[in-house]
């Protein structure tokens, strides 16, 4: 897994986000289809590792492609809800387990759970600000088009989105007399001028670079010092996370009680933390960050010194502020770096 987060982030960004996050889907599909078929350790223990690393690819990728598809002021409750879902999958899980003991025909079932997911390709546009940083803007433009149909709204004819290099190049003198919306971006220098309407049209926030920069957006955001430590500080940040989430996880046999009725309500107490991190976007990440590896670090501590059923209830607790904290970290990291 911690391979597969770099690997796709690369993915996403050099061939888009929609290309990474259904490779990941088909990879998943097809190495939990050899895993049913393994013939020995080494066999299953090849494919749950290429399995793991294509799993690292979905929260990187759809987190991605969902928050590009809105404005600022939804970002990071787009991101959360994205990522909910999640929880759902593990509740799934659980009963799916609980009715097909055979380890075998539960990875060809997981198998086929991912595979159902293939055709929605054909529906899942491609991320437009993606598109626009690579000098697709007549692409980007028929995907917001797509996408105002779907919403019963309309884009204004004579628009158009012009590529970053171009936009380099152009000099607009007056953008509310130009039919041609710059936007451009440069995660290491912005700096931007307001929206404003003009009849029928609007010039958007415009974000302008720092010229013959190629460097890649991981290391434009560690040469930049606030980015940078925001880097640094995620990094470190999602390690402990996991280390609470995927650590109570791998617990379970030593808990008491039924193990898939342990798990199925480990996942259920995932769920008041996201109600609560819903509100991201009204007392922002840090705050909920915070709160939510406080939380994960104490039930831990408690959950080494209670007994009996307590146990499990500050493992809940534990999953509960990891939970929280798991999707903060990645809305957080996804707007270190914009795209746009």
């Amino acid at each position: 897994m911690a391979c597969g987060g770099p690997l796709f982030g690369f993915i996403s960004d050099k061939y888009g986000r929609r290309t990474a996050l259904y490779s990941a889907v088909l990879l998943i599909s097809i190495t939990n289809f050899m895993t049913s078929a393994s013939w020995d350790y080494w066999s299953y223990f090849c494919w749950r590792a290429v399995s793991a690393l294509a799993v690292q690819g979905i929260p990187v990728a759809s987190v991605a492609i969902t928050t590009e598809l809105v404005g600022p002021d939804y970002r990071g409750r787009v991101g959360i809800a994205c990522q909910a879902c999640f929880i759902l999958g593990e509740c799934a899980l659980a009963l799916l387990a609980y009715c097909v003991r055979d380890w075998r025909a539960l990875c060809f079932w997981c198998a086929a759970c991912s595979a159902v997911l293939l055709p929605t390709a054909l529906l899942v546009p491609e991320s437009p600000r993606w598109l626009l940083s690579k000098g697709q803007g007549d692409r980007a433009l028929q995907v917001l088009r797509r996408i105002a149909y779907f919403n019963n709204g309309t884009v204004p004819e004579g628009v158009h989105l012009q590529s970053c290099g171009a936009a380099d190049k152009a000099e607009v003198e007056d953008p509310y007399d130009s039919e041609t919306m710059p936007l451009r971006s440069d995660p290491a220098k912005v700096s931007a001028s307001l929206s404003a309407p003009h009849g029928s049209k609007t010039v958007p926030l415009r974000l302008d670079p720092a010229k013959g920069s190629a460097s890649p957006a991981v290391l434009q955001s560690i040469q930049c010092g606030t980015s940078g430590a925001g880097t640094g500080g995620s990094t470190r940040d999602c390690s402990a996370s996991h280390a609470n989430f995927f650590g109570l996880s791998f617990a379970l046999s030593t808990l008491s009680g039924d193990p898939y009725l342990n798990f199925f309500l480990l996942a259920l107490a995932e769920i008041p933390s996201v109600v609560i991190t819903l509100f991201i976007d009204h007392v922002g990440r840090v705050l909920l960050l915070v709160a939510g590896l406080t939380t994960a670090a104490i039930s831990c501590c408690f959950c080494g010194i209670a007994g009996g059923s307590w146990i499990v209830v500050f493992a809940s607790g534990g999953k509960l502020g990891a939970a929280a904290a798991g999707p903060t970290l990645i809305v957080y990291a996804n707007e270190v770096v914009l795209t746009i």
